[in-house]
């Protein structure tokens, strides 16, 4: 075997690894969405049933899962992250640089314009929003809605605003690619 063989063998099981761990990334996200759901549609039409302190406990419960949550999904997407990367690395060497699959996915992501099959490319605007961001909109609403259900105050907007904000600082330490 030649080692563009080898750059080409390599290449290819970073792909299927990157995609393996895209597909469990959305898994886990479906079934803790389903999950948060579940639970806050418990709260909020069972809170009159429950005893005393039960709604308090199960928004606790909601915000600890949120929290395992965006750890979860911080976790898959770092490691999906690693195997798109080490596949542009080994894409770079494969034929010299003539496959760009993944080098120009990256552009096009950072919303430059693409050139492929003489078809031009570019993401719009809203289009650029990554799924990390998105992720992380929807965990911090969740984390707000059992806040404001736990407290059913106006300082749980004010708290649930600092959280969500607080988990978008921190995934800007780390971007996707």
């Amino acid at each position: 075997m030649s080692e563009q063989d080898d750059i080409r063998t390599a290449y290819q099981s970073a792909i299927d690894m990157a995609s393996h761990e895209g597909d469990g990334v959305w898994a886990r996200f479906n079934v803790i969405l389903v999950a948060n759901s579940i639970l806050l549609l418990a709260l909020t039409t069972a809170t009159r049933q429950l005893p005393e302190n039960w709604d308090a406990i199960l928004s606790l419960a909601g915000i600890v899962l949120c929290i395992m949550w965006l750890l979860l999904m911080k976790r898959g997407f770092t490691y999906e992250t690693y195997y798109v990367i080490t596949a542009r690395v080994l894409e770079q060497k494969l034929a010299n640089g003539s496959v760009r699959t993944l080098s120009n996915g990256k552009l096009l992501a950072e919303g430059k314009l693409v050139i492929v099959d003489n078809e031009k490319l570019q993401m719009s605007l809203l289009a650029k929003l990554n799924a990390r961001f998105i992720v992380n909109v929807v965990i911090g609403v969740f984390i707000a809605a059992y806040i404001l259900l736990w407290f059913k105050e106006i300082y749980a907007v004010i708290i649930g605003v600092l959280i969500y904000i607080i988990v978008l600082l921190g995934d800007r330490m780390g971007r996707s690619c």
